[in-house]
């Protein structure tokens, strides 16, 4: 258990001195990722997620808002999604909102993935919002899609001024130690938002306590069971 360090330290001694155990527990958790977490299962749950808000038959734009593309697992995993783009049925572009840190962008642009750069600066922004406000309403996404809290907050902004039809927030974190004023933001935005998309149940049961999010408007990337 968590709450019980004594616990926790016999347990993770018990895997150093029982090679077999180890090897069992390591098994076990290669067929768990590779079950609920490949990049074809999240594909799909992405697939479900925009295939139930967007009404129209046919294939959704799609803007992704990130903070920045550098070296991160929300980053990583972004390219990988987009590598399944063609499988999930999306026209895809994507949005950085750093001007200089952005060490994946060459990662996208291989996959052929249109980015734009948008050099946010300073704690609010009004040229950050009206240059993706403006990006929106020149090319008429259906969906977009934030990742992080700037993104979050800039991005969901911009596209109910620009009358997007759906806003997804895509959160990867518990973050546990997320600041006051923050959170009161994310509920803010959390009116402003259709559906969020989470990679864990611990993250979903957070943001429903923490945000007060109805769990019905939370999508899981993965559909996993606990045992």
């Amino acid at each position: 258990p968590v709450s019980n360090p004594q616990a926790m330290a016999e347990a993770i001694e018990s895997l150093i001195v029982n090679n077999a155990l180890k090897q069992h527990i390591i098994n076990i958790a290669r067929e768990r990722v590779n079950q609920y977490f490949s990049v074809a299962v999240m594909a799909k749950r992405h697939e479900d997620m925009y295939l139930s808000v967007v009404s129209r038959r046919m294939i959704p734009k799609v803007l992704y808002i990130i903070d920045n593309l550098a070296f991160g697992g929300a980053q990583r995993q972004l390219i990988e999604i987009l590598k399944g783009r063609k499988t999930i049925g999306i026209d895809p572009d994507l949005c950085s909102l750093s001007g200089d840190n952005n060490e994946l962008l060459p990662e996208f642009e291989k996959i052929n993935v249109k980015v734009t750069v948008i050099k946010h600066k300073g704690f609010f922004s009004l040229p950050t919002l009206m240059r993706l406000y403006m990006l929106m309403r020149k090319n008429k996404y259906d969906i977009v899609n934030t990742y992080l809290f700037t993104a979050d907050f800039y991005g969901r902004l911009a596209a109910k001024l620009a009358s997007v039809p759906v806003v997804i927030s895509s959160v990867r974190s518990t973050d546990l130690l997320k600041e006051k004023h923050k959170v009161l933001v994310d509920r803010l935005l959390a009116l402003l938002t259709d559906r969020f998309i989470t990679n864990s149940i611990a993250v979903k049961e957070i943001i429903v306590a923490r945000e007060k999010i109805p769990s019905f408007n939370i999508g899981d990337e993965v559909d996993v069971k606990i045992d």
